[in-house]
């Protein structure tokens, strides 16, 4: 079942056009990498489907019901969760905090299948180990998985990840990447974008190459891989 489909926004900041014409789809229980540059729009993208930067054309469905023109907060309670690439957490709370915050009135209880803090526990073991920590003396990479986690406890339907690896080390970028494919193995829809391609081609199984805010090639990962040629002329690797 398609879950996300967005057809020919165009998004501007000010009097500049960002986003020309972009379509995408998304289907139930994928995950789809957005790949391109530095400023080919893939932050723009999240931004327009979570109605941050609204498009000013095009249509953005979920379900196969217009979203284009709703506030954040009434696309969020659709099932839409944005995880930012700067990592807004609240520095002066509680990892546990953090997490509470979240919750949504009328959350699904543990027994329909939501997202508890023990279930985040289990996901992320460290978060477990900072429960009673202040938000702002995590490291980066625990600053990410608080985040990811935190916005997991509002139970999106589909997550929005953008740049998760960024400004991470190696290991660190691993663990994300393992906590991603977990994810993927529960079921939920995600599209992220990322500028690291063998993150993003590791836990991905369709890619939109972004070239000048528009789709510069589509198509599944395995395919990708066949063709570094693709990789070369859009990521430059």
């Amino acid at each position: 079942m398609r879950l996300l489909e967005v057809q020919g926004i165009n998004t501007y900041y000010g009097l500049s056009h960002i986003l020309f014409d972009l379509s995408l789809e998304v289907y139930e229980g994928e995950t789809v990498c957005l790949l391109g540059r530095n400023g080919v729009g893939k932050t723009t993208t999240l931004r327009s489907i979570m109605g941050l930067t609204p498009p000013r054309s095009g249509t953005i469905k979920l379900y196969g019901k217009e979203v284009r023109g709703k506030q954040p907060f009434e696309i969020a309670r659709l099932g839409v969760g944005l995880v930012p690439e700067d990592r807004i957490i609240f520095p002066d709370l509680t990892v546990r905090e953090n997490l509470e915050i979240a919750v949504k009135k009328g959350q699904k209880r543990k027994q329909d299948g939501g997202w508890t803090i023990e279930k985040i526990h289990r996901l992320f073991p460290v978060l477990e180990a900072r429960d009673k920590q202040w938000g702002g003396t995590l490291s980066g990479g625990e600053q990410q998985m608080l985040t990811i986690a935190r916005t997991l406890m509002g139970n999106p339907r589909l997550l929005l990840l953008d740049e998760p690896s960024e400004g991470l080390a190696p290991m660190v970028t691993r663990v994300i990447e393992e906590q991603i494919l977990a994810l993927k193995k529960e079921g939920l829809t995600i599209l992220l974008s990322e500028q690291n391609s063998n993150f993003a081609l590791n836990v991905s199984d369709r890619a939109y190459i972004l070239e000048k805010g528009q789709i510069g090639w589509q198509g599944p990962i395995h395919e990708l891989r066949e063709k570094p040629e693709i990789m070369m002329t859009y990521l430059g690797v």
